[in-house]
């Protein structure tokens, strides 16, 4: 029986909350059976008064609690949320399950679609009335032990609940490498692998090679049974401190709607056995695969590109540079020194269309004293000589020098390609270690000259960070 039944029968046996116990307000309140018109609402404030002053004549513990417990329902019962419109109500939870995806094991820290059914009736009615409140799940496996219940848990609950057609967002994390291999888990893998083909999102944390081979394996049984792709709906691919040495073949070449690739290592091997072509969002943390000019060749529908750290490519002959016309983001989130961004990378390749350059430099610590005590910056250290001493006070300057070729070379490729930026934005990093903090300068005119020479349309915008961010290196 769904709340809104519920609420007829209550209300044909009970007409006047005046009539009504404890136990009777406290079922109007899991129904959600609050006072709607002025009249009522009317009603339910002349009962909340008599209620008060009830309290005020009994003395008695025991009948003092049970009243003041009525009293709270009757509050409850007026208060504004209760006669909010469902569909306001389903919003509402709607950015809570989009910002906590449901745990595994069924019980996780702060508010879930879960924990939402647990309020009232009214609530929980709304919220199974939703499968794509329970199509995101997060499975972080902190022990094998309780496994069965968690299969159970996501073959009875969380999968029934999500319907049959709504595509899931699935995340897996075995916190330890030999996870997988105890038979709990592995039945849990099995319960997802059926379901393979309303996959929408999949990312993998810290999954070594053992993991990756079954799961590369379950999927590809799955395809053979299927006699057809077995992650046709997947979009978007996360792999989170992935083994690296792993080639993915078996798992990317079956997925044919992939959109967005979220990587930490990206080799030539692996674009040997990837379909980018369809790729619209690519972000790498270390991209160790062929030039750019090759990696934007098999990603014609690129539109954002996200790169970190970039080994030596090799070089490719072309008679003419290539012109990628749909890339218009570029995301440099750690350009650190020339030695992380090959020669020439960006010599064959024009962007005509790019719009938003973002890059995050990181600079190089170089220390000199100063000869007026007034003027130095400190250093607070406690180490081994690495940094100058509060009794040789030194300047600490951060310099952008080493960027020079690299920001001169992407700016020749801007230049060229003739683009005309919207917005460009420069965010300085400084890296300290734990030992202890600097006070800087920062003399060096790098990177405003290249924000100032960088071709951007009349109403774009120029953003280079004023403050240095101190990552701390544990």
């Amino acid at each position: 029986m769904t709340s809104e039944n519920a609420k007829q029968v209550y209300r044909s046996e009970f007409c006047s909350p005046n009539n009504l116990s404890f136990d009777d307000f406290h079922t109007r309140c899991r129904l959600n059976d609050a006072p709607m018109s002025l009249s009522e609402c009317s009603q339910f404030e002349h009962l909340v008064d008599e209620t008060r002053h009830a309290l005020q004549r009994i003395s008695a513990p025991r009948s003092r609690d049970r009243l003041s417990k009525i009293l709270d329902f009757q509050l409850s019962l007026l208060s504004p949320i209760r006669r909010l419109p469902p569909d306001i109500m389903i919003e509402i939870f709607s950015y809570i399950v989009t910002e906590k995806p449901i745990e595994s094991g069924g019980v996780s820290e702060g508010l879930d679609a879960l924990k939402i059914t647990w309020v009232c009736v009214w609530w929980r009615d709304l919220a199974l009335s939703q499968p794509v409140f329970w199509s995101s799940i997060n499975f972080s496996f902190r022990f094998a032990f309780g496994a069965v219940e968690r299969q159970r848990f996501l073959k009875e609950c969380l999968i029934p609940r999500s319907g049959s057609l709504m595509p899931l967002d699935i995340s897996l994390h075995p916190v330890f490498p030999l996870f997988f291999t105890f038979p709990g888990p592995t039945a849990i893998l099995d319960v997802l692998v059926d379901y393979t083909n309303r996959w929408k999102s999949l990312k993998l944390v810290e999954f070594n090679r053992s993991a990756m081979d079954q799961l590369a394996a379950m999927i590809m049984s799955k395809q053979a049974a299927a006699a057809s792709s077995p992650l046709p709906l997947l979009q978007r691919l996360t792999l989170d401190d992935v083994d690296s040495n792993y080639d993915f073949g078996g798992l990317y070449m079956c997925c044919p709607s992939l959109r967005e690739l979220h990587i930490k290592h990206l080799k030539s091997t692996h674009l040997d056995v990837i379909d980018v072509q369809n790729l619209v969002t690519l972000e790498v943390q270390i991209y160790g695969g062929p030039s750019f000019v090759v990696l934007l060749q098999r990603c014609p529908l690129l539109q954002t590109l996200t790169l970190c750290l970039v080994a030596n490519t090799p070089a490719v002959n072309l008679s003419s540079p290539f012109s990628h016309i749909h890339l218009t983001t570029l995301n440099l989130s750690r350009l650190s020194s020339s030695f992380h961004f090959p020669r020439n990378a960006w010599e064959l390749i024009r962007l005509p269309n790019l719009t938003h350059l973002y890059i995050r430099a990181h600079g190089n610590r170089t220390y000199t004293d100063l000869e007026d005590p007034l003027a130095h910056f400190y250093i607070k250290a406690h180490g081994n000589g690495t940094y100058p001493d509060l009794e040789n006070p030194g300047e600490v300057n951060i310099t952008f020098t080493n960027h020079r070729r690299v920001l001169g070379e992407l700016l020749e490729m801007l230049l060229w390609s003739d683009c005309s930026l919207q917005k460009v934005s420069i965010h300085k990093v400084y890296e300290e270690s734990s030992r202890g903090y600097a006070f800087y300068s920062n003399t060096d005119t790098v990177l405003d000259d290249f924000l100032a020479k960088v071709p951007v349309c009349e109403t774009g915008q120029r953003f280079l960070d004023p403050e240095i961010h101190v990552v701390l290196i544990m």
